[in-house]
């Protein structure tokens, strides 16, 4: 009975540390990606300027 307890326990869904894991390397990715999506927008901006004048 024991060993169906251990088994039962063991394929339990995501432990708090994995979430915690996955949190932290989204938000690093997140880090990485959002600065260069608004120099990209913020450099379109200025080449619509430039060509407008």
């Amino acid at each position: 009975m024991k060993k169906i307890i251990r088994t039962l326990k063991s394929e339990s869904a995501f432990t708090l540390i994995e979430m915690m894991i996955v949190l932290v390397i989204i938000s690093i990715l997140l880090l990485i990606v959002l600065p260069n999506v608004f120099d990209k927008n913020s450099v379109s901006m200025v080449i619509k300027e430039l060509h407008v004048k």
